[in-house]
């Protein structure tokens, strides 16, 4: 088991991602991106290095900290991929995965999703640029159609006061016959 310079075993790490704590707390997107992540290691001659999670991480920041310990292992070196299951486990903001690429490619690591459409030639990096955009655009769909949910809710359902309820016992006076 060769890396891709030929020399050593080609080690990775997988990482996996969900955004929200439903997500997080059924597990099932995070176990089916690492059993995919597995069986793609298994298959191209990986050695796993680590499984990396973050459960309930927004992908529109870097400041993760499941990302930062990888962006930490392969700053230590010996790292030559990290996977995910798509680009947008990565970051759902482009410029955000260019500079994670420039960054780990600063130490001799490569940015790999199983959702990868394109290769390193100039149409393949635009393919693969058009679906960083679209899942910037999806991130964004998502977050106006999630305020307008919000913003259709009577305002007495919007803002919940601290405390108890307050709970009305027996029938008021001006009421009673």
């Amino acid at each position: 088991m060769s890396s891709a310079n030929g020399h050593g075993p080609k080690r990775a790490i997988l990482y996996a991602r969900v955004s929200t704590d439903q997500q997080a707390r059924s597990g099932y997107s995070l176990v089916q991106q690492l059993e995919a992540l597995r069986a793609y290691a298994a298959r191209e001659g990986y050695q796993v290095l680590e499984e990396v999670e973050d459960r309930g991480e927004s992908g529109a920041t870097l400041e993760r900290p499941g990302l930062d310990r990888v962006r930490d292992s392969v700053a230590a070196g010996g790292v030559c991929v990290v996977l995910a299951q798509d680009r947008d486990r990565f970051s759902r903001e482009p410029a955000y995965l260019y500079l994670l690429r420039e960054e780990f490619a600063a130490h001799g690591t490569r940015i790999k999703s199983l959702n990868d459409r394109g290769d390193d030639s100039p149409e393949g990096q635009l393919t693969d640029g058009i679906l960083d955009q679209l899942a910037k655009f999806e991130r964004a769909k998502t977050a106006e159609r999630s305020r307008r949910a919000r913003n259709r809710k009577p305002a007495s359902e919007r803002y919940s006061p601290p405390g108890p309820p307050m709970v009305s016992i027996g029938t008021p006076p001006e009421t009673a016959t």
